[in-house]
């Protein structure tokens, strides 16, 4: 299939651009090459995506729908304290036409000491070059008693909280709107920005005083000003950062903007990662990548690590993994392949990628082998990592050890957690036993819009989870009900799910206390309380693909997704989706086709299990989730929880740290909390000396010439000449008798018989 010419856009053109095309250029790590895409779909269309064969990526179903409710409301209330004039509804229309001109006469014919509220009026201005166009949620005329107009421009956004991108987002419509009043010839006493946002379902208890009155202050404000009985108004105090990254980035003779539209296709920056999942130019990038062997298909690389590649002149996979050879067939150590020991060497000394070559070599050559069938297979592990945190159990350590596999599902549209799932697995004599395994999974009824519902989903479920701990543990050796315990997650972003939850309900949900405690006080230095697969495997293992998720993970070592159920069909959207023939009758051309790193369940899977999905959203798109039950969601859920166990099996276990038991007996009442100061103070230290010894250790996990490249470890030569004469006798005497110790076991190990080991004695 030809690949599309995306030219670069002439200078002298007046080039569209919308304010919500810069917002998620910010939202998506400032990705230059999302921002050309937005630039070339406004000039010429999005016929580039079908030419390559691949699809925009669509908006999930249910993304808009909080937005949509919470505007709904905020124009019911606002309507009933003034007068407004909504445009949402030709905002929905096809075609795109502005209302400058009623904008305009509405301020001219607005009365002194009068206001009128506008929503999602449609706005275009012309400014430095640029067309810039949007429809602007709330727009507000207000004369004083003198006559004088000034305006509020507003963004909805139903969220907990305000971001940078919102507060750009309004900048850009600042410069639309004056250039409109400007050309008007309407004198403006001033342009004032807000955002007007939701706020956090349940009150946050983190906040401090200070934080907590600039909420109230944004509360009432949303009041006096809209007659809102819910959400936030926070007014920018200082727009003019805002307004000079308009121009930074658009509207500046050298902005960002200008610069990406007038590159060469193939020059504008990139790179896959985490955002690319919510991307719509999602499958493009992953193909291209794919076809051009780009470095951002080069596992756990970072953007840093993939310019620091290119600028000395390493621009693919395939030149990353010819970069070394194995010192010997089958050789961990790697030393530079003939011809290229000066690129070696400059890649050595290059930050941030300097002690990490030898790793990215290694990944290169896996994903060179397995993907693209090209050269040797290399180790899966990655070498010189130290030990992991997942604790052994044996007969002799930890003999029963009970692991628990935790998954937690979050509802984004209320902020809450919908499901909740454990998989507890109690060891005897170091085994586990069949008998002494149990999963708890639990699902809200419905969408958890009230504190109560997911106050209710925690404590069925902690108390079930807290009873099976006790059931499925075996005693320890003097027959005591005390044991280690171990909890594993995937990633980092369902303990915080999970912890969120339990904060908010702290109080009331005491029989959760134990494990939040458990799951919060201080962890041993050598062998945490919690292990994050995902991270394990960023620093251990040596897969070849780029989105390293549990469901992709999983299903290369060789996990059953499709037995009892055939999970991978019914859940294949935005989970399964991601594999892709590069060439149609090539069977050996299979590729990440699409970004997802995403290891959380879709929503929509959710609302389409509980019959509640928005019934205007595209019928494709909904018929896959609506056929959802909620017996299969809970059932895939069971299923996940195994695969974080199948994971967890293929890591290796840390042999050298003991963990201690928690007394079971006492699981429900015990609590890591320090209950006087002079506690708390000692936890504080004891905190920070265990993260200082987890850094150190981190540090010196690598070879000494590893810790060199990092910084962490100086390179010093030693001259006799600069000893004292006593200091140099003893040095001399210590070479003597290391020269006869190993001329003395050269002896011994001659003369032993094969198999003896060899010990010398005073």
């Amino acid at each position: 299939m030809t690949e599309p010419l995306l030219q670069p856009l002439s200078e002298s053109q007046t080039k569209t651009i919308v304010p919500t095309d810069v917002a998620r250029f910010v939202r998506l790590g400032q990705c230059e090459r999302f921002l050309r895409f937005r630039l070339h779909e406004r000039a010429h269309g999005t016929g580039f995506m079908g030419e390559y064969g691949v699809r925009a990526q669509r908006i999930p179903a249910l993304f808009p729908r909080s937005g949509q409710e919470f505007e709904d409301r905020i124009e019911g209330e606002a309507a009933e304290r003034g007068r407004t004039v909504s445009f949402r509804d030709a905002a929905k229309t096809g075609g795109w036409t502005d209302i400058n001109a009623e904008i305009v006469q509405l301020a001219r014919s607005l009365p002194a000491g009068e206001s009128v509220l506008l929503f999602q009026p449609r706005v275009s201005a012309d400014v430095d070059g640029w067309r810039i166009r949007g429809a602007i949620d709330l727009l507000r005329l207000a004369r004083d008693d003198d006559g004088r107009l000034g305006v509020l421009i507003a963004d909805m956004k139903a969220t907990r909280a305000t971001k940078v991108d919102h507060r750009l987002q309004v900048a850009f419509y600042h410069e639309m709107i004056a250039t409109v009043f400007a050309e008007a010839g309407i004198d403006l006493a001033g342009i004032e920005l807000g955002i007007l946002y939701r706020g956090p379902s349940t009150p946050d208890t983190a906040l401090s005083e200070a934080e907590r009155r600039e909420r109230d202050d944004q509360r009432a404000l949303a009041m006096e000003i809209f007659g809102l009985s819910e959400g936030l108004l926070e007014v920018i105090r200082d727009p003019l950062p805002y307004l000079g990254s308009v121009r930074d980035l658009v509207t500046d003779e050298r902005s960002t903007a200008r610069r990406v539209a007038a590159m060469e296709f193939a020059d504008v920056p990139f790179h896959i990662d985490r955002h690319c999942d919510s991307c719509i130019y999602n499958e493009f990038c992953m193909k291209w990548a794919f076809a051009h062997d780009d470095l951002s298909v080069l596992p756990h690389a970072t953007i840093n690590d993939k310019r620091a590649l290119q600028q000395i002149g390493i621009t693919t996979v395939a030149d990353l993994a010819a970069l070394k050879t194995p010192a010997s067939p089958g050789s961990l150590d790697l030393v530079s392949t003939p011809g290229l020991e000066a690129l070696a060497q400059r890649a050595a000394t290059t930050w941030p990628i300097g002690p990490r070559v030898d790793e990215l070599v290694l990944r290169a050559r896996s994903y060179r082998s397995r993907m693209r069938h090209d050269g040797e297979k290399p180790p899966s592990f990655i070498p010189d990592k130290g030990y992991g945190s997942l604790p052994l159990s044996s007969p002799d350590l930890h003999p029963n050890l009970v692991r628990i596999y935790v998954d937690v599902q979050g509802d984004y549209l209320h902020d809450r957690v919908y499901m909740l799932g454990a998989l507890i697995v109690g060891c005897e004599e170091g085994e586990e036993r069949k008998t002494r395994r149990r999963v708890v999974v639990r699902l809200a009824g419905g969408p958890p819009d009230t504190a109560a519902a997911e106050r209710d989903l925690l404590i069925g479920w902690m108390s079930e989870v807290l009873a099976t701990i006790v059931a499925v543990a075996a005693a320890d050796e003097d027959g005591e009900p005390n044991a280690p315990i171990h909890l594993i997650f995937w990633d980092s972003l369902s303990q915080t799910l999970l912890l969120d939850a339990l904060a908010r309900h702290f109080q009331s949900v005491l029989d959760a206390t134990a494990l939040y405690d458990f799951m919060t006080q201080v962890a041993g230095y050598d062998s945490p309380l919690t292990t994050f697969l995902s991270e394990e495997i960023r620093q251990r293992r040596n897969y070849p693909f780029v989105c390293q998720s549990l469901q992709s993970v999983a299903a290369w070592l060789g996990f059953d997704w499709n037995t009892p159920e055939p999970y991978r069909k019914t859940f294949a959207g935005r989970m399964f989706d991601f594999w892709g023939r590069f060439d149609p009758e090539d069977d050996e051309s299979w590729f990440m086709s699409r970004a997802r790193f995403n290891s959380q369940i879709p929503l929509e899977y959710a609302y389409g299990a509980w019959h509640d999905l928005p019934s205007d959203a595209e019928t494709s798109d909904i018929r896959r989730y609506a056929a959802i039950t909620t017996d299969q969601l809970t059932g895939f859920e069971r299923h996940r929880l195994e695969a974080i166990e199948h994971v967890a099996r293929d890591l290796p276990t840390n042999r050298l740290t003991k963990k201690n038991a928690f007394a079971l007996s006492d699981l429900s009442v015990t609590d890591g909390k320090a209950r006087t100061l002079a506690g708390a103070l000692h936890e504080f230290v004891t905190i920070e000396r265990l993260v200082e010894l987890a850094a150190w250790r981190a540090a010196r996990n690598p070879a000494p010439e590893k810790r060199i490249l990092s910084g962490e470890t100086l390179l010093v030569r030693y001259f006799d000449a600069d000893q004292d004469p006593g200091t140099r006798a003893i040095n001399a005497e210590n070479r003597r008798r290391a020269t006869l110790r190993d001329e003395y076991f050269a002896d011994a190990r001659e003369a032993a018989e094969p198999g003896d080991k060899v010990k010398l004695s005073t």
